[in-house]
Formats: C-alpha cells, sequence, structure tokens
C-alpha cells in the first residue's frame, strides 16, 4: 500500500512540473506581447494558485520545503526567458546595422601628399589573358649568350610588365629545358616591343634555328613557344 502510494506521489509530481512547465511558457508569451500589465510577481502568484486547486491530495503528496525548490526554479526561468529575449534584440540590432563588405575588382590606388595638395594615382593591375601578349620575333645567334625577344601587346592598355615561360624544343619536337622569367617593359596598345633573355644552351653554341648557326654543329639548333602567365597593365 505504501509503495502505491508512493508511486502516485511520483506520478503528481511529474504532471505537476509538466504543468509549471506549460505555464511558464504561457506566461512569457503573453508577457512578452504585452497582453496584460500585472507584474511578473502577481502572475507567478495567481498562476501557482490556479495549478494548486487544480491538484488534490489524490494526485500527489509534496513537501513545503519542495514546494519552495520549485516556486525558484519557476522564477529563475522566467529570468533566463527574459535574459534569451535581450540577447536575441542586441543580435537583430548588431545584424540590421553592420556593414556589408563588397569586392573591388578596379586597380589599387595611392594617395601623395605634395605641396600643392593631394594626388591619387592608379596602381598597375596584374591580369591574366593567353592571347593579351604574343611572340613576334625571337633571335639567338650562336655567338651571342642572350637571345633578343620581341613581344607584341595585343590589348588596348599599354603594358607594364611581363610574366611568362620560354620552352624550348629541338627540331623533332621534344623538349629540351625552360626558362620562366619576369620583366618590366612598356608597350603601348597593338604595339611590339624587344627585350633580352638568356638565350638556350649558349655555351654548348646552340642558336636558335632562324638565326645563325655554327656550321660545323648543325644540329645544335633549337625552336621555342612562349607561354604567358600574366601581366600588369596602367
Amino acid at each position: 500500500m505504501n509503495e502505491e502510494y508512493q508511486e502516485k506521489s511520483s506520478r503528481g509530481l511529474i504532471n505537476l512540473l509538466l504543468i509549471i512547465a506549460i505555464v511558464v511558457g504561457i506566461i512569457a508569451m503573453m508577457w512578452t506581447v504585452g497582453i496584460f500589465g500585472n507584474t511578473a510577481e502577481d502572475v507567478e502568484i495567481n498562476a501557482t494558485e490556479e495549478v494548486v486547486a487544480a491538484a488534490t491530495d489524490e494526485d500527489f503528496s509534496i513537501t513545503k520545503s519542495e514546494w519552495t525548490t520549485m516556486q525558484k526554479q519557476l522564477k529563475q526561468l522566467q529570468n533566463e526567458v527574459k535574459t534569451l529575449q535581450t540577447e536575441l534584440g542586441t543580435l537583430k540590432e548588431r545584424k540590421s546595422t553592420a556593414p556589408h563588405s563588397t569586392m573591388v575588382t578596379s586597380p589599387a590606388k595611392t594617395t601623395t601628399a605634395t605641396s600643392s595638395g593631394t594626388t591619387t594615382t592608379s596602381s598597375p593591375k596584374t591580369t591574366t589573358n593567353p592571347n593579351a601578349i604574343t611572340l613576334a620575333n625571337y633571335t639567338h645567334d650562336w655567338l651571342e649568350s642572350n637571345a633578343t625577344v620581341a613581344f607584341k601587346n595585343n590589348t588596348g592598355s599599354t603594358i607594364t610588365s611581363i610574366s611568362g615561360r620560354m620552352i624550348y624544343y629541338d627540331m623533332k619536337g621534344n623538349m629540351l629545358d625552360y626558362q620562366d622569367f619576369k620583366k618590366s617593359i612598356t608597350i603601348a596598345p597593338n604595339m611590339v616591343k624587344s627585350i633580352t633573355l638568356s638565350g638556350y644552351g649558349h655555351r654548348e653554341h646552340y642558336a636558335y634555328y632562324k638565326s645563325d648557326v655554327r656550321s660545323d654543329m648543325a644540329d645544335r639548333k633549337y625552336k621555342v613557344k612562349f607561354e604567358l602567365k600574366s601581366y600588369s597593365v596602367k
């Protein structure tokens, strides 16, 4: 008989806690929208009295200390709800006022202070377009250590630097070597400009096949291919 009574008491306590949780949720919602003007303390007392009136001695058995503890927990839950509502409002406010980032693809600008005022100039913009610069001419005699390489600017802007790769092949199309380079150069739109690069195999008397080749070393000649990596414009 005592075990049956304890079991009923446990079920009653669980039911009571569920009822209290539901009441707290309803109170929080009504408090948020301002449906009634009673204070949180009045709401807590009224809700507690209704819960107590709805429960009977047959449903549960609870001590005074346990009831006091549950009231404190209810008060704590109410405070936590108010704190969460405040934090949510703060986050929404920060989100609405936060600046939006924008990616800028235009050339960077440099500001210089002078005696007559402030001057703003655009820095070179590096870009890639494999057909923007092409190889116009290449010469390398077997007596020369350097090759003369001419490039054509196929863009509508002035080129200020070139980064590329020269690839060397034998006359059968087999790759011999390559050379990466980066050169400062000024090429006006649709114009051709020459620079010097180390000639391939000059110590072994190699020469570009369209240039002057050593007569007794006819096999020491090569072809080239140019690959553009990047370039800068004004």
